[in-house]
Order: C-alpha cells, then structure tokens, then sequence
C-alpha cells in the first residue's frame, strides 16, 4: 500500500512537465523534486554508513591535523592565539580538544626524533590522506562518478589540501583576532560590528563546504548549485551545533555511565552528525544540478 502511494506521488510529481507552470508554481515543484531525490539517495547511498568510515578517520587524523596547524603558526602566527581561538571554538568538546592540543605538540616536539618518531609521524599523516581519500569517494558515489582520479593526481590533491587548509585557517583566525581587538577600543564600532563577527565562523563552514563540493568530487560541478547547498548544510550544521552546545540532553547520565570520559562519546556524535549534514547537502547539490535529469524510474531502482 505504502510503495503504490509512493509510487503514485511519483509519477505526479516527475511526469508532470514544468514548462507550462508559472516561475512560482515551476519553483515550488522543483524545490520538491530536489529534496525528494536527495533524501531518497541519502538513504540509497548509505550517507549514516558512509559518515562513519568518515567520522573513524577524522578521529584519527585530527591530531596531525592540529600538529599542522600549531607547526605553520609557530612560522607565521600566534600560536598562542591560535590554540585560544580553537579552545573558545570548541568550548562544548574542550576536554576532548585539550588533549588533542597536547598530543598535537608532542608529535611536532617528536618529529625532532629518530626513526621510531619518522614511523609514527608518517602513519598519522597517511591517516590525513585516508580520511581524503574516503570524502573523496563518498562525493564520487553521490555524483555516479566511475571513472576517478589517478593515484598521483589524488595523492598531489590531498597534499595540497593538507597544507593550504591549515595555513588559511591560522591566517583567517590571526586576522579575525586583530580585527576584533582593533574594534574592541572603540564601543560604537564594537556595537556595529558585533553581529558580523559573530557570523564568521558561519561564512567559513560556508566557504570550506562549497570549496569542497566543487572541487573534490571528479565531476564538473557549477560552483551556484554548489553553493546554494552549502547555504543549506552549512546553516543546518550551525543551528545543529548551536542545539547541541546549549541542549545537551542527558550529560548527566553520560557522566554517570563514562565518568571524565564522557565527553569522548559525545564528540563522537557530534563528529558523525557534522559528516552526516556535509554529505546531505552533497546530495542536494547533485539533485538540484540534476533535477531535470532524474526519473521516476532512477527513483523506483533500489
């Protein structure tokens, strides 16, 4: 009963032709039709499955990550005001995020070392290019994408990434930090200038999503669509986090059950929920793009 209704809001929904229909009434099926097809691929391409390969990798690649942005803000920044910024940033995961911090430093103050050090340093950065490698084919399944890069032009990809990422977000933060205490001497500025600096860390997650929406997956995507869906995700990711920083249900139990090691779980969580959002809005990228394209029957096939 369920699959023939399904079916018939189908074939009413993708049969009906959108030429004649006012830009209104043409909008407002499309706008359907786009969600339709992304939540139906969400669960076709096993987005929760999917996101926690991603969540395992990030887990394990967070700290050379953290050691990458620390090293490069020893040669051009504050490290200092680098490792306070990601602290008030991450203030709900702080526990989590100060150990990582520690471990961060010791492995640069490790890289000094022996052989032993040069093994363990190259196996958390070959940690950096599976978590790569892992978004990268996770964009290619949503986007149908067969055909993927060669190994060297990934591997030169994920390399790139690995270090421009790091340097603009120590030179972002650095900037951010500056201009807030320039503004921070004179009230009225301060005043003006409030609600814009408190919409930065947005534009960022807005900015990194449709970057790699565009250019990770092996298919030409319109930086528009990938852009309008980054709009999405993005705004879902921050009312998500803003949900979980000031309504976290059930800490108590959590810290009842786990002790100081509660917020491990809890970071897990929230780590799969953010890779759940960013691969959805991929999604909605692909079904906006191709929401012309898309057939009843592509939508019948399990």
């Amino acid at each position: 009963m369920l699959k023939k209704f399904k079916n018939f809001l189908l074939n009413k929904l993708f049969a009906k032709s959108l030429k004649k229909l006012s830009k209104v009434k043409r909008f407002y099926y499309q706008t359907i039709k786009v969600f339709w097809i992304s939540i139906d691929h969400f669960f076709k391409h096993q987005i929760t499955l999917r996101s926690s390969a991603l969540t395992y990798f990030s887990l394990m690649a967070i700290v050379p990550f953290f050691a990458l942005i620390f090293a490069i803000a020893k040669k051009i920044g504050d490290q200092e005001t680098i490792e306070k910024e990601i602290l008030e940033r991450f203030k709900e995961q702080q526990e989590i995020v100060v150990k990582v911090i520690e471990f961060a430093k010791n492995l640069i103050v490790e890289a000094k070392g022996g052989l032993i050090a040069l093994v363990g340093i190259t196996f958390l950065f070959w940690t950096l290019i599976k978590l790569f490698s892992n978004l990268e084919s996770s964009l290619n399944e949503i986007w149908r994408v067969t055909n993927i890069r060669k190994f060297k032009r990934r591997l030169s990809n994920y390399l790139a990434f690995m270090f421009v990422v790091p340097v603009f977000l120590v030179v972002f933060i650095t900037l951010r930090m500056y201009v807030t205490n320039l503004i921070s001497k004179d009230i009225v500025v301060e005043y003006i200038f409030r609600v814009p600096l408190t919409l930065i860390p947005y534009f960022l997650i807005l900015a990194l999503f449709t970057f790699v929406y565009v250019f990770i997956p092996k298919v030409k995507v319109k930086i528009k669509y990938a852009f309008l869906s980054a709009v999405i995700s993005a705004t879902i990711y921050q009312i998500t986090q803003m949900i979980y920083v000031n309504f976290q249900i059930g800490i108590t139990k959590f810290n009842a059950i786990y002790g100081s090691f509660a917020a491990l779980p809890l970071f897990l969580i929230w780590l799969q929920i953010s890779w759940i959002i960013f691969l959805y809005g991929a999604e909605i990228c692909f079904a906006i793009q191709n929401v012309d394209k898309i057939k009843v029957k592509d939508l019948q096939k399990k």
